[in-house]
């Protein structure tokens, strides 16, 4: 896995392929809005997919393991009914 810096190198540099390939394309820059990325090549979309798995392994260990079991708790309380009054 390596170290928080070693993994975002390995993220800077897929999002950067991606990011050549939307410009190259003449699509618009990734944004909430546009759909950019939703119909890439196949060797793109895996790069894709390995960008969004890095950056959520990025995230869990930057929370270490505190701070993803406080995540898991807070998020599944959000989600709970709250009791009528």
């Amino acid at each position: 896995m390596g170290n928080l810096t070693d993994m975002a190198e390995r993220i800077l540099a897929r999002a950067k392929k991606l990011d050549a390939h939307a410009e190259a394309s003449g699509l618009p820059s990734t944004h909430f809005f546009y759909d950019t990325l939703g119909d890439l090549p196949a060797g793109l979309e895996k790069e894709r997919k390995a960008l969004v798995d890095e950056t959520q392994d990025l995230k869990r260990l930057a929370l270490g393991p505190v701070g993803m079991l406080l995540e898991t708790l807070f998020t599944v309380c959000q989600h709970q009914p709250r009791p009528s009054k």
